[in-house]
């Protein structure tokens, strides 16, 4: 859905895996920071898209703040996804961040 390159999955006993294509399965607690910034984004869209679609916005609060700086250019790609969603279903998205990296990733920012 916003090009991540692997796909999760939740095992029968919850343990959460991610499979990368020609790789196979890595547990999240392994992934690398980046990566788990991704999924927690994947996650948050997936239970918005089960129980609050109704409300048509997000919130994603200091989404990159695990990350050092230079790693946070890996996640923009993923942002301009979740942007490119928000607007093709016509939610609101609020993303609250100290990277400035972020906002070549969206329309309008407010700088307080």
């Amino acid at each position: 859905m916003f090009d991540i390159p692997f796909t999760a999955a939740i095992k029968d006993d919850l343990d959460v895996v991610c499979v990368f294509p020609g790789a196979g399965e890595k547990p999240a607690g392994r992934l690398s920071g980046g990566q788990k910034v991704m999924l927690g984004i994947a996650f948050r869209f997936a239970v918005y898209r089960l129980f609050a679609s109704e409300l048509g916005f997000m919130i994603l609060d200091e989404p990159t703040s695990m990350l050092a700086d230079e790693k946070v250019q890996s996640v923009v790609d993923v942002m301009q996804s979740v942007r490119r969603y928000a607007h093709n279903t016509g939610m609101q998205l609020v993303v609250i961040t100290h990277k400035s990296q972020l906002e070549t990733a969206f329309d309008q920012t407010v700088r307080l």
